[in-house]
């Protein structure tokens, strides 16, 4: 089982990893690499991220997740998609994202190894 100091410093490294490739040079705050970090975790885990529950888990309110959702949409990093109610909007990492991301990972783990 692993203890939250491992899970900390896990988080860390991936992180530093990301902070590296081109896609973490987006993010230019610690809201936005959080976001990034946050979105990435939902889609490990094939769930759909409403703004709602990004706002929440980052601590920001909505009107200020949405502004850095416009940025980061912007620079090609999330895209909005529509719920089947049209109140609910989700936030997706786009796939150029995401593989950025996995290939941080990847140069993570080779370099632990």
């Amino acid at each position: 089982m692993k203890t939250t100091i491992h899970n900390i410093t896990e988080a860390l490294e991936r992180i530093d990893a990301f902070r590296q490739t081109d896609l973490g040079q987006h993010a230019t705050g610690g809201n936005e690499l959080l976001s990034i970090m946050v979105a990435a975790h939902a889609r490990e885990h094939e769930e759909q991220l409403r703004m709602s529950e990004l706002a929440s888990r980052v601590s920001m309110s909505r009107a200020a997740v949405t502004s850095l959702v416009d940025r980061m949409e912007a620079r090609g990093v999330f895209k909005r998609v529509p719920g089947t109610d049209r109140r609910v909007t989700f936030i997706e990492l786009t796939d150029v994202a995401w593989h950025s991301l996995r290939e941080a990972q990847g140069a993570e783990l080779e370099a632990v190894a």
